[in-house]
């Protein structure tokens, strides 16, 4: 909330509700982060927004999450009881294994410390929602890899990976903003109902 609403504020100009938040310990929220606390506030999430939802009578119901809340939304959409109503699932510069990031980033021993009881089911076999995973070749805080891992492993049977070859880590929207904004809008149209 404190900084990547950035990257979707612009949407509320295409007719489009934004809601947001920040994972305990992050951002304006208060607490210490932790495995099983942020997996809570992801699900709990998912449920206030599903609930502003039906209240708000929208047409589309759309998941966009980027770096660490990508990894974190899907574990707690793993316990969402109402995945089949999400329209779209944007997993933006994420990753699907938190102990393979720490592996990358840190040692092979301190990655065996974080603890895989609240990292989702390897094979992903819940994500079948339409799926939308953007990642650049050159991003500096979660390789490439990751994301095309990401890719490859969701068995949705509507998904697209989009490739940048930007220098940034969750930028899409702002490298070349006509562009990637565009397309996004596209997309929705195209498979979805309209705007």
């Amino acid at each position: 909330m404190t900084s990547h609403f950035q990257t979707l504020a612009w949407m509320t100009d295409q007719r489009s509700d934004l809601l947001v938040f920040d994972y305990r310990g992050y951002g304006l929220s208060q607490g210490t982060p932790y495995p099983r606390g942020v997996v809570e506030d992801g699900l709990k999430f998912l449920r206030v927004a599903y609930a502003q939802f039906l209240v708000g009578h929208y047409k589309r119901f759309i998941i966009y999450t980027q770096s660490l809340g990508g990894a974190i939304a899907i574990r707690s959409l793993q316990d969402f009881e109402f995945r089949d109503k999400i329209s779209l699932l944007v997993l933006d510069s994420s990753f699907r294994d938190p102990q393979e990031i720490a592996k990358l980033k840190t040692n092979w021993l301190l990655s065996r410390l974080i603890s895989a009881e609240y990292t989702a089911d390897k094979n992903l076999k819940f994500i079948t929602m339409p799926t939308l995973v953007i990642h650049s070749k050159n991003d500096p805080v979660i390789p490439y890899g990751c994301g095309k891992e990401l890719f490859d492993v969701i068995p949705a049977k509507n998904k697209w990976f989009w490739t940048l070859e930007s220098k940034g880590h969750g930028d899409v929207f702002f490298i070349d903003k006509s562009k990637y904004r565009q397309d996004f809008l596209k997309l929705l149209r195209q498979n979805f109902v309209s705007l």
